[in-house]
């Protein structure tokens, strides 16, 4: 009887060390920055150029009339780096976030944001300021632009730092997980309740991949290509008549 209980005794004595192991382990990696993860300098010249040149010219790639040198609708491609949207989503998005959020300001919170495209699966984080310090959340995407029109956009994994879960893991509970990964100020709002939706793929990120130009010309994604660094989209520009 001593010697089982001696060896019950040893044997969860093991168990809490590897407990205890696993959780310092789980803490590190939860403060360690992904290797993919690289802080945007906003005061870059370089930076805010490429951030220029990706809202110029997604404003005139969209809106040229394409429909005039072919004369009916044109599929017609475009391309974007890593490096460009990140150097847009840090510099030119928090000035437009008001205008698409309906006069949210941005979270101050939310200090830098990260997309890598990575063959098939987008990789999206963002560095937020918590009670500890700052903390780096993510997720990693495959895109599908389905036979409809819509675009989804599942998670596949969602990410704290290093350490990284299934997405449905975390995703399971929406309430809960909104009060760790969602910013303070944009928690209870009706974007961060559908944004749980979209992220498990209960609903599309849109249901119609298009938009209206407000002159009776519409742009529909027909095609999404995720490669190392690179995203490539194919679009149409098409009359709403047709």
């Amino acid at each position: 009887m001593r010697r089982k209980r001696a060896l019950i005794a040893s044997a969860m004595v093991v168990v809490l060390g590897v407990v205890s192991v696993g959780t310092a382990i789980g803490v590190s990696l939860a403060r360690t920055a992904p290797s993919w993860w690289v802080d945007v300098d906003k005061e870059s010249q370089r930076n805010i150029d490429l951030s220029n040149q990706v809202q110029n010219g997604t404003l005139t790639h969209i809106t040229a009339d394409r429909g005039t040198l072919i004369g009916g609708s044109v599929e017609w491609p475009v391309m974007m780096t890593d490096e460009a949207a990140n150097a847009w989503l840090n510099i030119g998005l928090p000035d437009w976030f008001s205008k698409i959020s309906g006069g949210m300001p941005w979270p101050e919170s939310v200090t830098q944001i990260q997309i890598v495209f990575d063959s098939g699966t987008v990789r999206i984080g963002v560095r937020a300021l918590t009670e500890t310090g700052s903390r780096i959340y993510s997720c990693a995407i495959v895109p599908e632009l389905r036979d409809d029109g819509s675009l989804w956009m599942k998670a596949k994994t969602v990410s704290m730092g290093k350490l990284t879960l299934p997405a449905s893991w975390v995703l399971r509970g929406a309430d809960t997980s909104a009060a760790s990964y969602i910013p303070e100020q944009l928690r209870g709002t009706a974007q961060a309740e559908a944004l749980f939706e979209k992220l498990t793929g209960q609903l599309p990120l849109f249901e119609l991949a298009e938009v209206d130009l407000s002159d009776g010309r519409v742009v529909r994604l027909t095609d999404l290509r995720v490669r190392d660094g690179t995203v490539i989209a194919l679009c149409v520009t098409r009359n709403q008549a047709e």
